[in-house]
């Protein structure tokens, strides 16, 4: 339908984008009140957005590959904004906390990421705070996950600024070092086991 027909009939503005000589356009239709030339008017307005499209399509592109970037990285991964809610979760940060991203997403960090010192029993939230601003400095603390399982993680949480200085929010990455500790644990474990073996057989070992 005609769409100057249409505003005069409904009264109501009209836009749409079309192509126009290869080139993505966007018009719109707005009736004028009669008053302004004495009769019934349609204000016609068309605007070149060839480029905005271009340039919305290659944002688009670029989110699209940071995603995949994001959900292929082995680190967990927790971006929040400058009220410290989560507005960003790759898969891993969802495997080591037990929450979806449905369940992180738009929550507070210090709710949903629970850190610990090694051997405390005393919770401690993580806090943009606590980190360094400006620098990525790693802690080693015990993660808490939804289902109350333990982990031993090492990570960071780093404050975003703009260039003018003013903090956006924060990324905290993490990784899970359980395996690690286990291992180092058995090491420990085995080297007290031949040492005191050997104390009691009176035997000369190698100091490790």
């Amino acid at each position: 339908k005609d769409p100057i027909r249409k505003v005069f009939e409904t009264g109501e503005t009209l836009s749409f984008n079309f192509t126009f000589e290869r080139r993505r356009r966007h018009v719109e239709f707005q009736r004028l009140p009669k008053s302004i030339y004495g009769i019934d008017s349609v204000l016609w307005i068309s605007t070149d957005i060839d480029e905005l499209e271009k340039a919305r399509g290659e944002t688009a592109r670029l989110a699209e590959r940071f995603q995949l970037t994001l959900r292929s990285i082995g680190e967990a991964v927790l971006v929040t904004d400058e009220q410290e809610k989560i507005i960003l979760a790759n898969a891993m940060a969802e495997n080591l906390t037990g929450f979806s991203s449905e369940e992180l997403i738009g929550q507070p960090l210090s709710d949903k990421i629970l850190l610990e010192k090694a051997g405390s029993t005393e919770e401690n939230s993580v806090s943009v705070k606590d980190s360094i601003s400006g620098q990525n400095e790693k802690t080693t603390m015990e993660l808490i996950a939804k289902d109350g399982t333990r982990r031993h993680i090492e990570g960071s949480l780093t404050p975003i600024f703009t260039l003018s200085g003013e903090r956006t929010g924060s990324v905290m990455i993490f990784r899970d070092m359980t395996g690690e500790y286990e291992r180092l644990n058995r090491t420990f474990t085995q080297k007290n086991m031949l040492e005191a073996a050997a104390d009691f057989a009176g035997i000369t070992y190698f100091q490790l």
